[in-house]
């Protein structure tokens, strides 16, 4: 039997799963144009997976993500990124536009792996600092100490580019009263502790009695223009007190710690009704008379199989 009118050629249309049929017709045109995968399935309106196993289907080669070990940058590209990059007008404007994106930044983009390893050797010191700040409406600080006026910053291999700046920027910085220190990878990795002595000594600062730790993840808390005032607040069912906690499987939170959470399911009406033993639920079950045949039937099968 030939099936090879049945069996769909490139171009045609296939189906894709609880999906209508799909034009697949122009994918080779669209994927040259668009150049994404995520865009191309979201442009035809179907899974990444599935836009993804008709290009293979097709014989279309994936263009690989991201920058390729070994291939070389070409030169029209580097000069139009050199190009931009001399351009104070553009590099203004990317800083700019990097403040912007501050708030909703997270996790590595917010702190990097130079700057945790400070937040650490800070935490044994027992000092108080903050992260992500931003100052002078213009510049974002790596760590500020809470005690004094003090700034510390990090320093990764982009900091070797951009001295100009950077020493235009402590200055700035030192002219509103802030005090700067500057450390880059190799003293940190080899000895974090040791650079936050030298700060320490500089500085005259002093173990807090009570250290507060404000690492912020991308501008957390009420600085944060997407704040819509954490946890809400809740008063126990039990003992009256107001307490703030985060719904518990989206219903409201009843009691504020776990002996009132006993208490509550003790004597709460509610509570009472809706919990019963599985002594309970067996006798119902066995109180009926099909569940029961069945049961016995389903019993005396495994006991005694037919031959």
């Amino acid at each position: 039997m030939d099936n090879t009118e049945a069996t769909p050629q490139p171009g045609e249309s296939v189906e894709t799963g609880r999906r209508a049929s799909t034009d697949w017709s122009n994918l080779q045109e669209d994927y040259e144009r668009i150049g994404n995968l995520t865009r191309l399935a979201r442009h035809y309106g179907v899974r990444y997976y599935t836009v993804r196993a008709e290009l293979e289907r097709q014989g279309i080669p994936i263009k690989p993500r991201g920058h390729v070990k070994g291939q070389k940058k070409s030169q029209a590209w580097r000069e139009a990124s050199a190009k931009h990059w001399n351009d104070p007008a553009w590099r203004e404007q990317q800083r700019r536009n990097w403040l912007v994106r501050l708030p909703t930044m997270n996790g590595q983009q917010a702190n990097s792996p130079l700057e945790k390893l400070l937040h650490r050797a800070l935490r044994k010191a027992g000092i108080s600092f903050s992260t992500q700040r931003r100052m002078l409406d213009r510049y974002c600080v790596d760590i500020l100490i809470t005690q004094k006026p003090v700034i510390i910053e990090a320093d990764g291999n982009m900091h070797l580019r951009r001295k100009a700046e950077d020493a235009q920027r402590d200055a700035d910085l030192r002219a509103a009263g802030y005090e700067v220190f500057r450390f880059t990878g190799k003293p940190i990795c080899n000895d974090p502790d040791g650079c936050i002595r030298q700060v320490v000594e500089a500085c005259g600062l002093i173990r807090d009695k009570k250290p507060v730790y404000d690492v912020r993840n991308g501008m957390t808390g009420p600085d944060s223009p997407s704040w819509k005032g954490g946890k809400p607040e809740w008063t126990c069912a039990v003992c009256g007190t107001k307490f703030r906690a985060w719904l518990r499987n989206g219903k409201p939170r009843m009691t504020c710690s776990r002996e009132c959470q006993r208490e509550w399911q003790r004597t709460s009406k509610a509570s009472v009704i809706g919990r019963r033993s599985n002594g309970d639920r067996m006798r119902e079950l066995w109180a009926d008379p099909e569940w029961r045949a069945a049961q016995s039937a389903r019993i005396r099968d495994a006991r005694w199989p037919q031959q």
